[in-house]
């Protein structure tokens, strides 16, 4: 999409101004990038949107698998699906299309407006309009920190996707509500998530970095004028190597904060349904004495018809169930109730 995007620019009018040339295009082609330029957005975020929602996927399957008893591998989980991650896109891809491209697309209308007064913010400051400019920066800044809040919404949504295969308002509503009960833990967790992902971030690009600085001094096909490998510049090397240390890393980093995002809200919503249909206090645990995660509520939350009427206070009523879903939260209940 890149390439295209510099085949559209290419399609101005050259104007050469003596020492410099610039483009001109006309009001139509103007259109055509402010559209390509939210397409490209849009489809970039329906891909990270989709990516979320396989990892959320894969996590709530693992985490509502029972632990069982193995005479060669003692207490595991089994029964998960072969290449799970491969089966999350699918099902995003076949069950849930719409919802991923409705939530992507409203970060791209935000992001898309707030690149549009950043522009307007540039016009004005050409034009020495002081007021403009203050105007253009304050929408800009309520705009980034807007798009900030519905990034963390969409987030949580997609969890509730993938445990609940309900619409995107309502999975963005529950998981606000449910999220809402569990702020101290999600402050606790996302703190560690950033002692980690920086953590994590500075060990692998150093470890990377430092290696391939050590080859390349101390290894005589790379160190040694005469071989045919020879490294003439180890400096520009081991900042390349850093460099691609650190996007290696930030894939993995990105995908441990969706897990252990999508671990804490189902805790979360096992303690909701724990709460709900048992009766008990707010400091219900679901955590044996082993500290895995119990899974004696799952029948409750398999039937709710059967647990009464009673709900908590606050708490979102399910909207309509999309039976097309395959295997998710409330399959893997109905196996569990008929072994």
């Amino acid at each position: 999409m890149l390439i295209g995007f510099l085949w559209l620019l290419s399609c101005g009018k050259v104007v050469n101004h003596g020492l410099y040339r610039s483009l001109e295009y006309t009001d139509t082609e103007k259109g055509f990038i402010v559209y390509y330029v939210f397409m490209m957005i849009w489809v970039n975020e329906f891909w990270n949107a989709l990516s979320n929602f396989a990892i959320a996927y894969v996590t709530q399957r693992w985490y509502f698998t029972p632990y069982t008893k193995n005479s060669c591998a003692g207490r595991s989980k089994w029964g998960l699906p072969t290449f799970a991650i491969l089966r999350g896109f699918t099902v995003g891809l076949c069950f849930h299309l719409g919802t991923l491209a409705f939530g992507s697309i409203l970060i791209a209308f935000v992001r898309v407006i707030r690149m549009g007064f950043a522009y307007l913010e540039k016009l004005s400051s050409d034009t020495g309009n002081c007021i403009g400019v203050c105007i253009s920066k304050v929408l800009f800044c309520c705009l980034y920190c807007f798009e900030s809040c519905l990034e963390f919404v969409n987030k949580n949504a997609y969890m509730d996707v993938a445990l609940h295969s309900s619409s995107f308002c309502v999975g963005a509503q529950r998981a606000t509500a449910v999220m809402t009960n569990e702020i101290t833990a999600l402050g606790a967790l996302t703190g560690a998530c950033w002692t980690f992902q920086l953590g994590g971030l500075g060990a692998i690009t150093g470890l990377g970095a430092l290696l391939t600085g050590l080859m390349v001094r101390h290894i005589d096909a790379y160190s040694q004028p005469t071989s045919e490998y020879y490294v003439q510049d180890p400096v520009f090397l081991t900042i390349a190597a850093a460099v691609i240390s650190f996007i290696v890393a930030l894939t993995f980093m990105r995908g441990f904060d969706t897990v252990s995002c999508t671990i804490l809200y189902c805790f979360a919503t096992e303690k909701h349904h724990a709460r709900t249909f048992m009766g008990k206090a707010q400091q219900t645990t679901v955590i044996d004495a082993r500290g895995k995660p119990c899974t004696r509520y799952l029948l409750q939350m398999a039937s709710p018809d059967e647990a009464g009427s009673g709900n908590d206070e606050g708490s979102v009523q399910d909207g309509p169930r999309r039976m097309c879903t395959p295997s998710t939260l409330q399959h893997l209940l109905q196996e569990e109730r008929k072994s």
